[in-house]
């Protein structure tokens, strides 16, 4: 069997191709020189090769994606990127758990007292997962607690080999817990594409669109939304939303130029807000004006012109509310297909296309421009 695996959970995306368990092909996709990962410009690059190192598409008779844990981000580049594929080309799809694959790597070589475990990277203050090769077990969770050291939850067994840059990150308590760490320029701390193909060619298949990423923690936004539609044991903030005013441009200069390198002008916001047609709404909380967006209707078409959140305000989820309320108004106005324009903060500029309208209105395209400094 010739399978293709790819795995996006860390910052170093991996991608193979082996064939009855011999590599054919194996690449690891490392972070840029400014430490940001390169998944969305390499992988399907990656992934390209490693097939045509297989023989084509037509050789190849299973992908094996890995689902996490793992980064928000990079998980949803790479099992998106792979449910494309498999749909194209009409291949089975195998979810693979990423700690598994790193366990698999682990198991390959010696072991102690005939015991291995497996840890994962997780963001900082959340802790770590470990698994073992062959048992559904965890090897616990490192906890750092407020002003005194981490503490280690043993359950692996004794005296296991843990590996994985969480293992690194956490080797003091892990150490403490009994465990050994492996040497940092070990290779067993990263997932191997290879590891990613043995055990996707032994996995379960699924369909395309049951497979989902395995998070260990909501996202940031989601968490905050929450928050603010007032979930019990939530904090008190709330986020309100209103028409913007005139009286509000100054802080929505403030916020425009730090959001973007061609920032509106204030004019540019003044004619926006006198258009009768317009929806401009503000998000303000207990510190002020948090955000804003304009959205404008031209002949019996809407476009987004503008949306913003101020940085300190960001990832709770407010920019997420303000277009859910502007769709919400522009369903109730007798026009329904819309044009968007939106500018993203810290990004490089790109384009894409999709369809949306009102149900039962006429589709119309919908095309999203961002552009960042």
């Amino acid at each position: 069997m010739i399978v293709l695996g790819v795995d996006t959970a860390t910052d170093h995306a991996v991608v193979g191709a082996t064939a009855d368990g011999e590599v054919v092909r194996e690449v690891s996709v490392d972070p840029g020189p400014d430490g940001r990962p390169r998944h969305s410009e390499l992988l399907l690059v990656e992934i390209e090769r490693s097939v045509d190192a297989a023989g084509g598409w037509p050789r190849i008779d299973r992908i094996a994606v890995g689902i996490g844990p793992g980064s928000f981000t990079g998980l949803r580049i790479g099992i998106a990127t792979a449910r494309a594929l498999a749909q194209a080309q009409d291949l089975p799809l195998a979810p693979v758990g990423s700690l598994a694959a790193l366990a698999r790597g682990i198991s390959e070589g010696p072991a102690q007292d005939g015991t291995s475990a497996a840890c994962v990277r997780c963001p900082p203050r959340r802790g770590l997962r470990g698994a073992l090769p062959g048992r559904r077990r965890a090897l616990g969770a490192v906890r750092r607690g407020a002003g005194r050291a981490g503490r280690a939850s043993p359950g692996a067994g004794s005296n296991p080999l843990a590996a994985g840059d969480g293992a690194l990150r956490f080797a003091a308590e892990l150490e403490a817990a009994g465990a050994t760490v492996a040497p940092p320029e070990d290779p067993v701390h990263r997932v191997a594409a290879r590891h990613v193909c043995a055990v996707g060619e032994a996995a379960v298949e699924a369909p395309a669109d049951q497979i989902e990423p395995l998070y260990l923690r909501p996202p940031d936004a989601k968490r905050w939304r929450e928050r603010n539609r007032g979930v019990p044991g939530g904090d008190p903030g709330e986020v309100r939303l209103r028409r913007l005013g005139y009286g509000d441009l100054p802080s929505v200069i403030s916020i425009e130029r730090r959001s973007f390198p061609t920032p509106w002008s204030l004019a540019m916001f003044v004619l926006e807000l006198s258009k009768p047609s317009g929806i401009c709404l503000a998000a303000e909380d207990a510190d002020g004006l948090a955000g804003y967006l304009v959205c404008a209707r031209y002949d019996d078409v809407w476009h987004l012109m503008n949306v913003a959140v101020h940085p300190d305000r960001r990832r709770r989820g407010i920019a997420t509310e303000l277009i859910e309320s502007s769709s919400r108004r522009r369903d109730r106005a007798p026009v329904s297909p819309w044009r968007s324009e939106s500018r993203t903060p810290r990004r490089s500029r790109c384009t894409a296309a999709s369809a949306s309208a009102r149900p039962g209105a006429a589709a119309a395209t919908t095309t999203t421009t961002a552009r960042t400094p």
